[in-house]
């Protein structure tokens, strides 16, 4: 069961395209937040955005129809959607009903405190124990609950 966190935008040393899909760092502070809040480095990361900017500063134009092309490709069991600009590009039907779906501010958010990041991890935990009980009850060909 696939999670995966969709941010913003990527941003590194040299603008271009960002790649669709990417394990993010887990020394930096998304990464290291995101890594806590699904329990291990289990996970990849997409953006609302396309681009690959040179700097957190810059903020390019949210592309839904590229968000959608890349959850379909990664065909998650639970959805991170990390932020207001991920969170506006992101729509439901751009993954399975099966697909838990978790919205929460980004994971370098300033004025989350420890108490809101814990209750965040929380439904993460149940979001995951959901969807893997979902797919097992599709494989095992069990009507479900």
């Amino acid at each position: 069961m696939r999670v995966v966190a969709v941010l913003e935008v990527m941003w590194g040393r040299v603008a271009g395209v960002a790649p669709a899909w990417y394990s993010i760092n887990p020394r930096n502070v998304s990464g290291r937040r995101l890594t806590g809040l699904i329990g291990s480095a289990d996970f990849v990361v997409t953006n609302a955005c396309r681009e690959l900017v040179s700097s957190p500063r810059e903020h390019p134009r949210p592309d839904a129809a590229w968000l959608r092309q890349n959850l379909a490709a990664l065909d998650p069991g639970v959805v991170l959607v990390c932020g207001r600009v991920a969170q506006a590009t992101f729509a439901a039907d751009m993954v399975s009903e099966a697909c838990a779906v978790v919205r929460m501010p980004h994971p370098a958010a300033r004025t989350v405190t420890r108490e809101e990041w814990a209750e965040y991890a929380a439904e993460v935990r149940a979001a995951r124990t959901e969807a893997l009980q979902e797919a097992f009850f599709r494989s095992s060909g069990s009507p479900g609950r």
